[in-house]
């Protein structure tokens, strides 16, 4: 069974799944799974195995993509984290 740092809540008997805040290493996993552009079954099974949710990994990986190309590619919404673990990359 996989456990996710978010876990589901009951509120006048419905399901909500609470959200969990991205930490620095968390998303320096998903820089490193975009950099060696890790296949699809890689990349959930590595979200798995630390307990984050497969989608939103997938997202934070689209992210990084933005940056690469200067937002030709990926996703839009980058997020302070991601930002700074990126200049820091590029730094190195």
């Amino acid at each position: 069974m996989i456990h996710f740092r978010w876990a589901p809540i009951t509120v006048g008997g419905l399901w909500f799944v609470t959200k969990h805040s991205w930490t620095k290493e968390e998303t320096q996993i998903a820089l490193k799974a975009y950099l060696d552009g890790l296949s699809f079954n890689e990349a959930k099974c590595l979200a798995n195995k630390h307990g984050i949710n497969p989608n939103s990994f997938f997202m934070r990986m689209a992210n990084f993509k933005s940056l690469d190309t200067n937002g030709k590619c990926g996703l839009s919404k980058i997020k302070k984290l991601e930002q700074e673990v990126w200049d820091e990359y590029r730094k190195i």
